[in-house]
């Protein structure tokens, strides 16, 4: 038997040996540079090291189409290089040997009692966005994966946090603590992190504000999956806020990521409520009766009373993320009238008035937010584009700095000042702040758009046409806004 598995181990060792000495396809990079934000912030060594793990993930794995989703070279690639991020550090290179198959459905996925997808069988009715089993599959919804891979969200990331479960197994068991190479560094592990673990809970139980995800105050498997996802998202804030816990995870990990972000800021955090729909990319709303259904299954799999201000925020979101806003906005309001001093519901309303051209709605719905102690560098933003949608624009930009002066990752607000910049005639300014959106969200074909439009105001048409054919590269449905440059 012995013999046997050596023999096994010699034979995929020469196989990843001569799939490693070919280049690297193009076409395969072309898609982790559209799809992978933060593989422009990789060293070259980094990156070398990440195009083996991605090419031996792909070939090796087993990757299984589900709910009609057409597997693809470029699902496997902006998935296995996620995955590839966390062992960046780790030598010899580590391929995850023991996922073996790797389920993805186009979007958030119920299972319904008894659902089978191909051997996958559950018994949990839930609407999720990724899942890891003890005997090494994994699932994940795409929308998430891919608004999570280039977004460079602070602190989330689906790929991240399922593989990160599956290290946490690596030891026989997913009990959040990760399987260190020495005693000493788990027992460490275990003190530092069962205190943290605590003072989530607590935190989460008295609603406070916290820069770690009160997700992670479910179980302390879901703890390190949640720690994960911030020590590579957010590495500056956890080190200076949890700096053991940082400490930790970097011997873990063997990596820094701070350096990845060296204009990171530490931006407050504030409580999230996490409905399992995932959000739809921008003007695509879809049918009024699969926004209701999603909004149910929301719920339920929230475990929520139905008539509570939770379940009416939950299904208010859920309408927003289908684009349905007059509908997120009862719901909203319903969440109000149950908590008239919930800060979230008012900034979530308003958000969605500000998609049915409310302005004033949107503005005042801001301020209670804010008086009601909700004033994270998200209520800045969108106070931000109120004020712009009333022509305000000092208030406006005074709103996106306040923002950026939390956030400066908030790609986002970047973009909405560079707006308010282009429509005061300031198109320089502008440009620079078009520009700092571009370098956190590369794949954001709007914003290349709305940078074309500015050079070629300047008379800079070479750099107008090249953003143009970018932005209609990143999403062909803005073709019918693209104006063509002038030659």
């Amino acid at each position: 038997m012995r013999q046997k598995v050596t023999m096994l181990h010699w034979f995929k060792h020469r196989r990843r040996k001569r799939w490693l000495a070919a280049p690297f396809p193009s076409a395969w990079q072309a898609v982790l540079e559209q799809n992978v934000a933060l593989l422009s912030r990789l060293s070259r060594e980094q990156r070398a090291k990440l195009f083996g793990l991605v090419r031996v993930m792909v070939l090796e794995k087993t990757w299984v189409g589900c709910g009609g989703l057409e597997m693809t070279d470029t699902v496997r690639i902006t998935i296995a290089a996620q995955a590839g991020i966390l062992v960046l550090g780790i030598e010899p290179p580590y391929y995850f040997d023991r996922a073996s198959t790797i389920y993805v459905y186009p979007g958030a996925y119920v299972h319904p009692p008894q659902l089978q997808q191909g051997d996958l069988v559950v018994d949990e009715q839930a609407a999720i966005s990724g899942e890891s089993w003890p005997d090494g599959r994994l699932v994940f919804s795409w929308d998430d994966v891919l608004h999570d891979a280039r977004g460079l969200h602070a602190g989330r990331n689906v790929v991240y946090h399922e593989f990160a479960h599956h290290l946490d197994a690596l030891d026989g068991s997913a009990d959040g603590t990760p399987p260190f190479t020495h005693r000493e560094q788990a027992r460490r592990w275990n003190e530092v992190a069962l205190g943290e673990y605590r003072r989530l809970v607590e935190s989460s139980r008295r609603e406070e504000a916290t820069l770690l995800d009160h997700y992670g105050a479910s179980n302390e498997a879901e703890f390190f999956a949640v720690a994960t996802e911030l020590f590579f998202t957010r590495p500056a804030a956890m080190q200076r806020r949890h700096a053991e816990l940082y400490t930790l995870l970097e011997d873990f990990y063997q990596q820094d990521p701070r350096v990845w972000f060296p204009d990171e800021r530490v931006a407050p955090s504030a409580r999230r409520r996490k409905p399992h729909a995932s959000p739809l990319p921008r003007g695509e709303p879809t049918a009024t009766d699969h926004a209701e259904v999603s909004a149910r299954q929301s719920v339920i799999a929230a475990r929520l009373d139905p008539q509570s201000a939770d379940a009416f925020f939950t299904r208010g979101v859920t309408y927003a993320n289908h684009g349905s806003f007059k509908r997120a906005v009862r719901a909203f309001s319903e969440a109000i009238k149950i908590d008239s001093q919930d800060g979230e519901a008012y900034h979530q309303r308003a958000i969605a008035e500000l998609h049915l051209g409310r302005a004033d709605e949107a503005l005042a719905d801001c301020n209670r937010a804010m008086q009601y102690g909700f004033d994270e560098a998200a209520v800045y933003r969108t106070r931000g584009r109120a004020y712009a949608a009333r022509e305000q624009f000092d208030h406006a930009l005074a709103d996106f700095d306040r923002a950026l002066a939390e956030d400066n990752l908030d790609a986002d607000a970047w973009f909405q000042r560079g707006q308010v910049l282009a429509v005061r005639g300031k198109t320089g300014e502008a440009i620079q702040a078009y520009d700092r959106a571009i370098g956190i969200s590369p794949a954001w074909g709007e914003v290349y758009l709305a940078r074309a439009d500015a050079h070629r105001l300047l008379g800079h048409h070479e750099q107008s046409r090249a953003d143009r054919d970018e932005a209609l590269r990143c999403d062909p449905q803005l073709a019918h806004r693209a104006r063509a440059p002038h030659s």
